[in-house]
């Protein structure tokens, strides 16, 4: 990617449900041992309970104001 490209991250969202086949199996025993670290974590930061919260109930992060520096990059 060239330097002047830019790049944006963007939060998605996670339903244990829609995955399949070997995706589900890796976030199965991802969730098993990493949600397992963050929940006996006593002083989890809000990054790290957003995650575990993620894992244990799924959930959307998708949100128009992250939009904004791609609206803003656009020209829009």
């Amino acid at each position: 990617i060239p330097d002047s490209m830019p790049v944006f991250t963007l939060q998605g969202g996670f339903d244990m449900n829609k995955l399949r086949g070997v995706y589900k199996m890796m976030m199965q025993v991802m969730k098993k041992t990493v949600g397992k670290k963050l929940a006996e974590k006593p002083d989890r930061t809000p990054n790290e309970e957003e995650m575990l919260d993620l894992l244990l109930h799924g959930g959307s992060r998708v949100s128009e104001e992250n939009l904004a520096a791609v609206m803003e990059w656009m020209g829009m």
